[in-house]
């Protein structure tokens, strides 16, 4: 990350994707697991995709979830009052 970065962690301000991925990539290294990155480019036909169980921050519509993948159950944590999930983050999820 950079000093901005930093910046933005000692103030008020809203994180960014960079602070997301650095959130990832220690989640990742905890686990044992694939480093998936929230700030990868998406392709035509979809996202990089893990394997086995994982924990990842995702970005949708103006806020960042959590997504786990643990036991073969899918976990979502939804930190604003939503009842639909956007087609983008419903594709990430895939």
């Amino acid at each position: 990350m950079t000093q901005d970065d930093k910046k933005v962690l000692e103030s008020d301000e809203w994180l960014n994707d960079a602070h997301m991925d650095a959130v990832n990539k220690l989640v990742a290294e905890q686990l044992g697991s694939r480093h998936q990155s929230t700030i990868m480019s998406q392709s035509q036909s979809s996202f990089d995709t893990g394997t086995g169980d994982t924990i990842q921050i995702l970005h949708d519509v103006n806020h960042w979830v959590v997504v786990a993948f643990l036991c073969d159950t899918v976990y979502l944590a939804v930190s604003m009052n939503r009842k639909v999930l956007s087609d983008s983050l419903v594709r990430q999820i895939k």
